[in-house]
């Protein structure tokens, strides 16, 4: 099966005040660029922290990996029931920087809810987790035929 062509995509309609929001958001962005900081857009506001996550299951074994930059250890969460994996928490940061007359302070904080669901009961006792250079790791052995072998679905017209 061919994969189609990205040139021939439909180029998305922008909304009646996206182009305006743009042009308001990089003049301030280049009317505070020498003052030291940067505004933030309201389009690159989190206001809830999503971090990336990855499942994979060899037949053994099911992974679960989250990235979890400058995530403390202490602030995270994990909870098993029944067929699922509940990882939550939250991301604190704060800088401050004094150069010169210059001061600036940041905090960000937000926390976090991933949840992953298996086709079969996880047994809490076999769980595994750990943490390393802001990744969390999570490891549970995959129950012995818990996934039913792939079938071809007939499409009706």
């Amino acid at each position: 099966m061919a994969i189609p062509s990205t040139d021939l995509a439909p180029t998305p309609r922008l909304a009646p005040f996206d182009s305006l929001h743009r042009y308001i958001d990089q003049t301030f962005s280049d009317l505070t660029r020498g003052l030291g900081f940067t505004p933030l857009s309201l389009d690159s506001a989190r206001f809830a922290y999503h971090p990336s996550a990855d499942l994979h299951d060899n037949g053994e074994v099911t992974t679960i990996r989250v990235e979890l930059p400058g995530v403390d250890i202490a602030d995270v969460n994990v909870e098993v029931s029944d067929g699922s994996i509940e990882i939550s928490g939250e991301k604190k940061s704060e800088t401050e920087t004094k150069d010169g007359d210059r001061y600036r302070s940041e905090r960000i904080f937000g926390s976090f809810y991933r949840a992953f669901t298996v086709p079969f009961a996880i047994d809490p006792d076999q769980v595994e987790a750990s943490f390393d250079k802001g990744v969390l790791t999570v490891k549970f052995p995959t129950a012995s035929g818990a996934q039913p072998p792939a079938r071809k679905i007939a499409i009706k017209s």
